[in-house]
């Protein structure tokens, strides 16, 4: 990083100037590299701490890097910089109610599963089966999957606390793909409908700031309840 003295008179305000030539140094360097701390940096470019700051923090912002408290600043997984400026609420509609079917702790998961939260075939997996009313009119299943090595044991005692979703999107990254199907047979009758009725399941994928996958999350959506449009 070839840092330089800034000048006032320049068109481009100091912080800006900074932030450009942070986010080429980090360029070449892997994700969950941790950069200098913030009095280091301040002292090479000769600026004060709180207009360097003000750059790390648009850099954070844009997905480029991530705090961890008590750990430093570090370079965040290139592939959540695109989405970290347009991150989907997965529970927008306050008038949303959710009641819990089904959950526990298993040893052994689906192999979408594994896939998606890049975990062995029998490492301990949270499972949570919940329903989502909109004014008691059930509008989707969820199926919530995390790697219990990524559980507290306080957020297991407080699983309403956690498995809301905002907290985590918010802080991270999500990516969903839609599948065309036929609704389960099990969730058939939970969601009012016929057997073989053609829906679409939205998996969504939550990552951390540092790229790690966090939740997997499978929505069997009411086709007249909660209507996906994509256009292409």
């Amino acid at each position: 990083m070839n840092a330089k003295r800034y000048c006032m008179d320049m068109k481009k305000p100091i912080y800006q100037q900074i932030k450009e030539e942070l986010q080429a140094y980090i360029e070449g360097l892997a994700a969950n590299t941790p950069i200098p701390g913030e009095r280091e940096l301040a002292a090479r470019f000769h600026v004060s701490r709180m207009t360097l700051r003000k750059a790390v923090a648009q850099l954070e912002q844009e997905g480029y890097l991530y705090r961890e408290m008590n750990r430093g600043t570090f370079v965040a997984d290139k592939k959540l910089r695109k989405q970290a400026n347009i991150v989907p609420s997965l529970e927008a509609d306050h008038c949303y109610r959710y009641k819990v079917l089904y959950f526990d702790i298993k040893e052994r998961s689906e192999s979408d599963v594994q896939y998606n939260l890049e975990i062995a075939f029998d490492e301990y997996i949270l499972r949570v089966v919940r329903l989502v009313l909109n004014e008691n009119i059930p509008v989707c299943i969820e199926e919530i999957y995390c790697a219990r090595k990524n559980i507290s044991d306080e957020q297991l005692g407080n699983l309403n606390a956690f498995l809301n979703m905002d907290q985590y999107t918010q802080k991270g990254s999500i990516r969903q793909t839609f599948l065309p199907m036929m609704i389960p047979t099990q969730y058939a009758s939970l969601l009012h409908l016929k057997i073989n009725t053609p829906i679409i399941r939205v998996d969504s994928l939550i990552h951390k700031k540092d790229g790690r996958p966090f939740i997997y999350i499978k929505s069997y959506n009411h086709p007249e309840m909660k209507r996906i449009e994509i256009t292409i």
